[in-house]
């Protein structure tokens, strides 16, 4: 299943909505309670956590979430003519546009904190790694560099390095991939990613804890789950840290921002 269709816009409806249908958490603290609540402490569990709009934010008030949902027709028409595969490398290039910050001063402590008392604590990103930043060899270079100048480190899990998984086998030129503790679902389901990844390791949890901003996917996730791995309990984690970023913004210079991103996307 495909989650693209207008992904921040989404993000944004999911993380406002009166019932996420989910245990929610707003900040690490919330987090910690709530994956606490939610978890059995002898059970194998593995905690994968989503980075873009989780972990990190990029400092500009363009991107914003808040903002992108009060300038939402402008957005709208940015992308009206755009392939979900060009949506997919815009959003990458907005997240590579701007300096990262961590969207909770406490997250690396959380991972931490997650890396101590859970068997595993992997990320997982839909982000497209088709983009390639200035300077860097691909998107993941650049994101080992973001998440180790913000102290994040998912350190090396299962001691191994870059694989390819091979979800839908020469489907894409980007496949799906391992690296450095993050798999790169490359928009692909996240379930399925992170499963076509375990399959390949001598590593099987019991309990799979997703923490995610966007409630498309931890629904895609857990329906995966139920219809392929119904023996592995899933718990999804609807986190809202990205919500509190605000700074006004004229329709004018958020149109401005975007449009230049939109003219670097092929």
């Amino acid at each position: 299943m495909r989650i693209i269709t207008i992904p921040i816009l989404t993000v944004l409806s999911g993380l406002m909505a009166a019932e996420a249908g989910y245990p929610t958490a707003s900040n690490a603290e919330e987090l910690t309670k709530v994956v606490a609540e939610y978890t059995e402490p002898h059970n194998k569990t593995l905690v994968a956590m989503d980075i873009d709009l989780t972990i990190t934010q990029p400092d500009h008030p363009a991107l914003y979430l808040r903002n992108v949902g009060a300038h939402k027709d402008k957005y709208k028409e940015i992308i009206a003519e755009f392939t979900a595969t060009q949506v997919d490398d815009l959003i990458a290039k907005a997240a590579i546009s701007a300096p990262q910050i961590l969207v909770d001063e406490s997250m690396a402590e959380f991972i931490r904190k997650m890396q101590r008392e859970a068997e595993k604590v992997v990320g997982v990103t839909a982000i497209s790694t088709r983009v390639k930043p200035a300077g860097y060899s691909d998107l993941a270079a650049w994101r080992r560099q973001v998440l180790y100048e913000l102290d994040v480190d998912f350190q090396e899990p299962f001691n191994r390095g870059r694989t390819n998984l091979e979800i839908i086998p020469a489907a894409k030129d980007h496949p799906p991939f391992y690296e450095y503790g993050i798999v790169y679902a490359n928009s692909e389901n996240k379930g399925r990613a992170l499963m076509s990844f375990l399959k390949i390791t001598p590593y099987m949890p019991d309990t799979i804890v997703l923490i995610d901003d966007m409630k498309a996917n931890i629904e895609s996730t857990e329906a995966y789950f139920k219809e392929a791995h119904p023996d592995i309990k899933f718990v999804g984690i609807l986190f809202s840290g990205a919500l509190k970023f605000k700074k006004d913004i004229s329709a004018e210079d958020f149109t401005a921002y975007w449009s230049k991103l939109k003219s670097a996307v092929k």
